[in-house]
């Protein structure tokens, strides 16, 4: 699932080096990305492109039974844009190619089938804080 329990020891050689940096020892990674007992699993996408680059990230959102919310970022991607000038539609074309790439891998590696991913373009969002429309999600 989504909260793999493995913890590798780190080599010996290794160990010495990273134990001698001031403060490691506070430092905390929280690894799990799902709720254990998760009613309900959204896979969130949001891509944006400029004139120098583009990129998607996705976002987990996931429902405790008791009502709870946890969002998490799960992975992000980025790509230079083209030397040759190319217009703003075609990125943001491309930002949701990488986008589609990204999600059907982080699916496979969090073995799992969420709800039907929802996917934000930068256009839908500024048009939406215009007005006074709730967001939903368009599939």
């Amino acid at each position: 699932m989504a909260c793999p329990k493995y913890f590798a020891a780190c080599h010996h050689l290794h160990a010495g080096h990273w134990f001698a940096i001031p403060g490691v020892s506070s430092i905390c990674i929280g690894r799990c990305i799902v709720h254990p007992q998760a009613t309900r699993v959204e896979l969130h996408g949001f891509v944006d492109a400029s004139e120098k680059c583009y990129g998607a990230v996705i976002y987990c959102r996931s429902q405790s039974p008791d009502g709870a919310t946890t969002v998490k970022r799960v992975t992000s991607k980025s790509r230079v844009a083209p030397v040759k000038r190319v217009t703003m539609p075609r990125l943001e074309m491309c930002a949701t190619e990488l986008l589609s790439k990204l999600m059907k891998r982080v699916e496979t590696v969090l073995q799992m089938k969420p709800h039907p991913p929802c996917t934000w373009g930068v256009t839908q969002i500024l048009s939406w804080r215009g007005s006074r429309r709730s967001l939903t999600c368009l599939k």
